[in-house]
């Protein structure tokens, strides 16, 4: 069974896993708390014995005008406060949403920051992950280290799908976002 989700440009294919659009959840919540301050993970994919978070950035998007785009050398150059304010902030807010909505996450975990971006070489990607898994410290529970395992990367088309060919991302031309 293969489970689909679209984000911005990307359609995401997950074979034996299911997507959920976390962001649309607590964009949801949100509202009917009137909280405006939890951000999140665009989506989790549940499979059966681990769950994927992943947080898409996406500057190769032909449908963004090219003088808003990001280069390759501003995501190349990040620092770690990049990763701590917002993207270990995101896996943060995740966590308590899901542990609120009575779904806390008892698996192993990864957390994946794709940024769609052909110029960011494997140096780049490497260096990039290193200072995530620097920035977003292993989540814990009670202050005990979180036991199910958990692990971050920073990947880019290519190397996601070099890396997960049964899991592949294609760029398409209807940007709305979505799950199928």
């Amino acid at each position: 069974m293969s489970s689909v989700c679209v984000e911005g440009g990307l359609r995401f294919t997950f074979d034996g896993g299911t997507c959920e659009h976390i962001d649309k959840s607590i964009e949801q919540s949100r509202r009917e708390l009137g909280v405006t301050t939890i951000k999140s993970v665009d989506f989790m994919v549940d499979f059966e014995s681990h769950v994927w978070f992943i947080e898409v950035k996406d500057p190769d998007n032909p449908e963004i005008p090219p003088h808003k785009r990001e280069n390759a050398q501003d995501y190349a150059q990040t620092d770690i406060v990049f990763f701590q304010q917002v993207v270990c902030a995101k896996l943060a807010s995740t966590f308590q949403y899901l542990t609120l909505d009575g779904r806390p996450p008892v698996k192993p975990i990864t957390y994946f920051l794709l940024i769609a971006q052909e110029a960011l070489t494997e140096t780049d990607l490497d260096n990039l992950t290193d200072k995530m898994r620097k920035a977003c410290l292993v989540p814990t529970s009670r202050g005990k280290q979180w036991k199910s395992g958990f692990n971050t990367f920073v990947l880019n088309l290519k190397a996601w799908n070099d890396a997960f060919p049964q899991h592949r991302i294609e760029r398409i031309e209807n940007r709305s976002k979505s799950v199928v």
